[in-house]
């Protein structure tokens, strides 16, 4: 009986050795699959990620300036101009600077009249915007921020927090833009 037992195991053990063979060389395999496609697929996790981030940014400022703008449309803008700037840093300050904000204020008797497109200068920054604090300008020569009809925008330059999305997407920021129309009702 002990020969026969004996005789089964060594028939067992060249099947042992050569799964062992093939397990490590499958592992080997995996490993080197791996440092292939480690690269690409950290590019596509970091590029979902800071994605995901712009897209939040963008959804906070459109927040804010809908808020700030309702400053504007309560007469509490016109009263205390660096109140808009508050209120628009203050809604975005977790994720946007301050100091990276830009905004405009254009009043005027009908939104035909008022131009809503923009230019960029060489940097990519809108041109005709203010700088964050600037105060809220009165609107329309002759005008003011009642009784007229109102386009807020706003602007911020996203850099790409990792350089490598950057040079992939062309430049190293992304223009961010809110927008905010509305007819402002006399003010007592």
């Amino acid at each position: 009986m002990y020969r026969a037992v004996r005789r089964r195991l060594h028939c067992i053990q060249p099947r042992r050795r050569a799964r062992s063979l093939l397990a490590s060389t499958s592992r080997a395999a995996v490993a080197v699959e791996f440092a292939i496609m480690a690269p690409a697929f950290a590019a596509v996790m970091l590029g979902i990620v800071d994605t995901g981030l712009l897209l939040t940014s963008q959804a906070a400022l459109d927040t804010a300036t809908q808020d700030a703008a309702r400053l504007i449309l309560t007469g509490q803008a016109s009263a205390n101009s660096a109140a808009f700037a508050d209120q628009l840093c203050a809604e975005v300050s977790s994720l946007i600077p301050c100091a990276s904000l830009s905004y405009r204020v254009q009043t005027g008797d009908n939104f035909a009249s008022i131009p809503a497109s923009y230019t960029l200068n060489a940097s990519g920054a809108p041109v005709g915007f203010a700088a964050y604090p600037a105060a809220v300008a009165t609107g329309n020569p002759g005008g003011s921020l009642t009784n007229d009809f109102v386009v807020v925008q706003v602007a911020y330059q996203r850099p790409w927090l990792f350089t490598m999305l950057a040079t992939v997407m062309g430049h190293s920021t992304e223009l961010l833009l809110s927008t905010v129309a509305f007819e402002n009702e006399p003010v007592p």
